[in-house]
């Protein structure tokens, strides 16, 4: 993964501690692997980017608009 600036992680930490609702309500269904295994990571600096979220094994990545 492409070096991410301090600046980014910075604000994706932000970002976690300040989720949406619907946020909130995927992340419980996403979290500690009980969708199908996967493991997710939300808030995931990726570049210049910030994922909602993030799932490798499976190169998925979602992000808000």
């Amino acid at each position: 993964m492409a070096h991410t600036s301090d600046h980014m992680r910075d604000r994706a930490r932000q970002l976690r501690h300040a989720p949406t609702v619907s946020e909130q309500r995927l992340w419980n269904w996403l979290r500690n692997r009980t969708f199908a295994g996967f493991k997710f990571r939300r808030e995931e600096p990726i570049g210049p980017y910030v994922a909602d979220f993030y799932c490798a094994r499976l190169k998925l990545v979602e992000l808000q608009r």
